[in-house]
């Protein structure tokens, strides 16, 4: 069995005063992954809570990614930005590319998360069943897939039938045009009364079915 990445946790309600500790966490989870044989670590970016602004949380998480890659110059290990919501940064499509553009740092990977820019119903992890997807998410996922090297597809099933929080024929769209050829995993956050033993099989055929339409 091989492992594409571990991840580590963060806690998006927590201030950035906390970065400190989660970049020693960091170095931590560095350490241990050459026993697994893992090469990889993936990180979101932190909330903007009380206190802070956009732009000083930004940085912040700037400065985080910077110390970690540092780190992993020594450790022969890639360090993936991951983007994610729940009130964090960054969470769309130009904080995305600024945020790369910014750390310029050959250790840095991108992992785009197909639900969790803003736009997402699930991104806040209080989606509705009846909620769908924004133009929004499409504009970030069309925006930085040319700097993805791999893909998390989310999926939720919260309703009967194929996926329909996201729209993955557009999204399988985006990648044929910015022709991506990284890993896709499969993440799937229940939200309806599909388990996850019959959730992930019907993913992959569905995700299956899109790719051999939009390339036959």
């Amino acid at each position: 069995m091989r492992f594409g990445y571990c991840g580590l946790i963060v806690d998006f309600n927590a201030p950035i005063s906390s970065i400190e500790d989660e970049i020693n966490r960091a170095k931590a989870l560095i350490d241990a992954i050459r026993y697994l044989g893992i090469k990889s670590i993936r990180l979101p970016g932190n909330g903007v809570v009380a206190g802070q602004t956009l732009e000083s949380t930004f940085a912040a998480v700037r400065d985080k990614f910077r110390l970690i890659c540092e780190y992993t110059d020594q450790a022969d290990v890639t360090v993936y930005l991951h983007n994610h919501n729940h009130g964090a940064t960054p969470s769309n499509g130009q904080q995305v590319l600024r945020m790369l553009d910014d750390l310029n740092d050959t250790n840095i990977e991108y992992v785009l998360d197909t639900g969790q820019f803003q736009g997402s119903p699930g991104a806040s992890g209080e989606g509705l069943t009846d909620e769908k997807a924004t133009p929004e998410l499409y504009e970030s996922i069309e925006m930085c897939v040319s700097r993805a090297t791999m893909l998390r597809a989310k999926f939720y099933f919260a309703g009967p039938g194929d996926e329909q929080w996201l729209d993955y024929a557009r999204i399988v769209g985006s990648l044929k045009n910015a022709k991506y050829s990284g890993a896709v995993s499969i993440v799937y956050e229940r939200r309806g009364s599909v388990p996850s033993t019959e959730a992930l099989p019907r993913a992959v055929r569905y995700l299956t079915q899109i790719f051999e339409k939009l390339t036959s």
